[in-house]
């Protein structure tokens, strides 16, 4: 997205082999196959987080470490109790109306919105 490298399973494999691979990192715009690809090549010392909230259950099976949930980013007061299948019935309806937006700017716009409502 930025121009840099593309944190892959080839990329993975190498960094775990030569031994400079990172604790972590989130990887974005992926297939849960890819989250499990990389997760394999990486390994279970790094910790995998998908930038993805869509399928939270199927991207924690896959070898996800954790979820990056943009739709809950604003904390609205009747924030989910801590269940996968709570969350996600949060998530999703945010999700879609995020979705729906054109353009990246419209979903920043619309997050930042939320987040000084809820303040």
């Amino acid at each position: 997205m930025f121009g840099g490298t593309v944190f892959d399973t080839t990329f993975a494999r190498a960094a775990r082999h030569a031994g400079v691979l990172p604790v972590g990192g989130k990887i974005a715009k992926v297939s849960v196959d890819e989250v499990n690809a990389i997760h394999e090549a990486a390994g279970d010392a790094f910790r995998l987080w998908d930038g993805s909230s869509r399928r939270i259950t199927a991207s924690l099976s896959a070898g996800a470490a954790g979820i990056v949930a943009t739709p809950l980013s604003p904390f609205v007061d009747n924030f989910p109790i801590k269940t996968i299948s709570a969350i996600q019935l949060a998530v999703d309806p945010v999700q879609r109306a995020l979705d729906a937006l054109a353009t990246r700017a419209e979903r920043t716009d619309a997050l930042m919105h939320a987040a000084i409502s809820a303040a």
